[in-house]
């Protein structure tokens, strides 16, 4: 019998396959999958992973200065996500200010 993890990801996917009604529906069953395959693969829930993340983003943040690339890395990818939005204006001019601080720096 397969096991519970493998019957989700198949379900998951037959569900993304026959979405027809809607792109939503066929987005939401993506990320349920892509969700599911990363659960199993790191052991721990994606909105977990994504918590720490943010949680990481807004503690460089206070401290107000990036000491390696790897957070370099993280605030890039944090604006590249964000930049479009509008009401994420002021945090886009704030993550900017650590990635030119950063350059400076180095």
């Amino acid at each position: 019998m397969e096991d519970n993890f493998e019957y989700s990801i198949k379900l998951d996917f037959e569900i993304f396959k026959n979405a027809t009604e809607s792109e939503a529906e066929k987005i939401l069953a993506k990320e349920i999958l892509q969700s599911l395959i990363l659960r199993n693969e790191l052991g721990e829930d994606i909105s977990l992973i994504e918590k720490k993340r943010l949680d990481t983003i807004n503690k460089l943040l206070k401290k107000g200065k990036l000491s390696n690339l790897s957070d370099y890395e993280l605030i890039s990818g944090r604006i590249d996500e964000i930049y479009a939005d509008a009401g994420k204006a002021e945090e886009v001019k704030q993550l900017n200010e650590l990635l030119l601080a950063y350059q400076n720096v180095r």
